[in-house]
C-alpha cells in the first residue's frame, strides 16, 4: 500500500512540474525549470500504481553516460548541472557555453529563467532582455555594442563627463589668483569692423564712456575693407582718444587686428566686436585679474538675449568658471577679452579663429587664461538659421586651424591645458561625426525590420523640426532645431578643415538691428 501511494505521488509531482508526459529529473533541478525532452529520446515509462515488475533503476552507471538515451536523465550530467564536465556528457553546459563562446546544448536552455546577461541580440536594447526571450544561441555583437556606445556615450562624455571632470579638478587642484579692483593699467580697446556704419558710432561712444579713468583708456577702430562709410561714422564720435585705421580691401579679422596693434598704447589691449554691448564696469572687472603676474589673458562673460543660445551660453559660462578655478580656460571668447600688450601675436594664420589663436599664443611662454564673470558682454541672438549656421561653421573650422598651428599645447606636459582643449574643443567637434558612425553601425545591415525602425526615426525627427515654435511642443522643436544645426555646423566646419578651405573673410551680420537698438537705448 505504501508503494502504491509513493508511485501515485511521484506521478502527480511529475505532471505538476514538467507536464503530463515528463518525469522530473532527480538532482539539482528546481521546480521552476521546465526542461523539454529531447526529440530523439524515448518517452519515459512511468510505473503505474499496482503494476508488477521491477522499478526503474536510479543508480549512476559506471563510466560516461549519455542522458539523451536514458529513460531517467542522469543528475550528474553536465546538461543538468549547468557546469563544464566533459567526462559526464559530450555536450557543453550553460556555464561552459558562456566561457567557450559556443552554442549551448538544447537541454540547457531554460524556457522560463530570467537572467540578465551582457549578450547583445539583433536590437541595440536586446542586451537588457532576459535570456528566455532572446533567440537561442545569440553571441556578443561587437558592432552593435560599439554603435550604441558611440551614439550614447560620446555626447554624454562631451557634455556631462567633461564638466564633471572640471568640477573635480576645481576641488582637487584649485589654483586661486589675485584679483585687484584698484588695478587700472592703460588699456586700448580694439574694434575690428566690416560694414558696421549703423553701429560703429554708438559703439565707440559707449566704449569711451565706460567706468574707467579717461586718461587710461583709448580706442582703435579698424575698417576691414568697409564700403558703407564705417570709417566716417566712427570719426563722427569726435574723441581725441580714438584712432581709425582703414584697410583698402577685406583681409580678415586677424589681419585687421594685426593692423591695429601698432596704434595701441598701454600695458593691456582689449578686443571686442562692434555688435557687443558692454556694461559700464566691464572693463574694470576685465583688467582686475591682470594684477596677478601669472595671468596673461582674461576672458569676459558673454551673454545672449534669449532662446536656446542663452541657455547654451549659461552652460558655457559655468564650465569656464570651473576651468578657471583649476588653471586656464580653453581659449578666450571674441566678444570681450584682454591680453597683455607684450603677449599679443597676430601673425597671419589662414582660417584660424582670432580669439582662440591670440589667447593661446599669449600663454605659450607661460601664464594663464582666466575667466572674469563680472565683465559682461551682451550680444543679440542670431537673426536667422543661415547666419547662425555660417557663424558656427566658421567658429569650428577656425578652432581647428588654430589648434593645428599650436600642436605643442595638446601635449600632456602642458599642465592642465591639454585635456581642457581636448574635452572642451576637440571632443565636441568630433561628437557628431562619432554619433554618425554609431548610427551607421547600428543600422547596417538594413534588414526590413531595421528599415522600418530607421524610417520611423526619420519621420519623428522631421515632425519635431516641423513643430511650431510656440507653446511646449514649440520649445521642443526649437531645441531640436538648435541641436541639429549645431551638429551639422560642426560637420561642415570639420569638412572645411579636412579639405583645407579656410574662411578668412567675415561678414558680421549677427543681429545688427537688435544690437543697434540696445546700444542706443543704453546711451539715452
Amino acid at each position: 500500500m505504501d508503494g502504491q501511494r509513493s508511485a501515485d505521488r511521484r506521478v502527480s509531482l511529475h505532471r505538476r512540474w514538467t507536464g503530463p508526459v515528463h518525469a522530473r529529473p532527480p538532482g539539482r533541478l528546481s521546480r521552476h525549470r521546465r526542461l523539454s525532452r529531447p526529440a530523439h529520446s524515448p518517452r519515459p515509462q512511468l510505473r503505474a500504481a499496482g503494476a508488477a515488475g521491477p522499478r526503474p533503476s536510479r543508480e549512476r552507471p559506471s563510466g560516461p553516460s549519455d542522458c539523451a538515451r536514458r529513460a531517467w536523465p542522469d543528475p550528474h550530467c553536465a546538461r543538468f548541472q549547468g557546469q563544464f564536465n566533459p567526462t559526464a556528457c559530450g555536450r557543453p553546459g550553460r556555464l561552459a557555453a558562456r566561457l567557450l563562446r559556443v552554442r549551448p546544448h538544447r537541454h540547457h536552455r531554460a524556457r522560463s529563467a530570467w537572467r540578465f546577461t551582457v549578450l547583445a541580440g539583433t536590437r541595440p536594447w536586446s542586451c537588457l532582455r532576459p535570456s528566455a526571450t532572446r533567440t537561442p544561441g545569440h553571441r556578443v555583437n561587437i558592432r552593435q555594442l560599439l554603435g550604441l556606445g558611440a551614439l550614447v556615450g560620446t555626447p554624454l562624455a562631451a557634455y556631462a563627463g567633461y564638466p564633471a571632470l572640471a568640477w573635480a579638478a576645481r576641488i582637487l587642484r584649485s589654483r586661486p589668483y589675485l584679483t585687484d579692483q584698484h588695478h587700472k593699467p592703460v588699456v586700448t580697446v580694439v574694434i575690428a569692423a566690416h560694414n558696421e556704419a549703423e553701429l560703429i558710432e554708438a559703439k565707440v561712444r559707449k566704449t569711451l564712456d565706460l567706468d574707467y579713468p579717461t586718461d587710461r583708456l583709448a580706442c582703435v577702430v579698424v575698417c576691414d575693407g568697409c564700403t558703407d562709410g564705417t570709417a566716417d561714422a566712427a570719426r563722427a564720435a569726435g574723441d581725441e582718444r580714438l584712432r581709425v585705421v582703414e584697410l583698402p580691401r577685406q583681409r580678415g579679422k586677424l589681419a585687421a587686428i594685426r593692423a591695429a596693434v601698432p596704434h595701441a598704447r598701454g600695458e593691456v589691449i582689449a578686443f571686442t566686436d562692434a555688435n557687443v554691448l558692454l556694461e559700464r564696469d566691464a572693463l574694470r572687472h576685465l583688467v582686475a585679474p591682470l594684477a596677478d603676474p601669472c595671468v596673461s589673458v582674461v576672458s569676459g562673460a558673454k551673454h545672449i538675449g534669449g532662446g536656446p543660445e542663452a541657455t547654451y551660453w549659461r552652460y558655457e559660462r559655468w564650465i569656464r568658471a570651473l576651468e578657471s578655478a583649476s588653471g586656464s580656460i580653453a581659449g578666450a571668447d571674441g566678444a570681450l577679452y584682454a591680453v597683455r600688450a607684450t603677449g599679443v601675436d597676430a601673425t597671419a594664420c589662414a582660417g584660424a579663429a582670432d580669439d582662440l589663436l591670440i589667447s593661446l599664443r599669449a600663454i605659450r611662454a607661460g601664464g594663464r587664461i582666466v575667466f572674469a564673470p563680472g565683465a559682461r558682454a551682451t550680444e543679440a541672438p542670431s537673426p536667422g538659421t543661415s547666419q547662425r549656421f555660417t557663424a558656427r561653421t566658421r567658429t569650428i573650422s577656425g578652432a581647428l586651424f588654430a589648434l593645428e598651428s599650436l600642436p605643442g599645447l595638446l601635449c600632456a606636459t602642458r599642465g592642465d591645458l591639454w585635456w581642457k582643449l581636448f574635452g572642451h574643443k576637440l571632443l565636441r567637434i568630433a561628437t557628431p561625426l562619432v554619433m554618425a558612425a554609431g548610427l551607421a553601425l547600428l543600422a547596417l545591415p538594413l534588414s526590413p525590420a531595421r528599415r522600418r525602425v530607421w524610417s520611423s526615426g526619420l519621420v519623428l525627427a522631421a515632425v519635431l523640426v516641423a513643430l511650431p515654435t510656440s507653446g511646449r511642443p514649440g520649445r521642443l522643436a526649437v531645441w531640436t532645431r538648435y541641436a541639429l544645426l549645431a551638429n551639422l555646423a560642426a560637420l561642415a566646419g570639420l569638412a572645411r578643415f579636412v579639405t583645407r578651405q579656410p574662411i578668412d573673410a567675415w561678414s558680421p551680420a549677427r543681429g545688427k538691428r537688435d544690437a543697434r537698438s540696445a546700444i542706443q537705448q543704453s546711451l539715452n
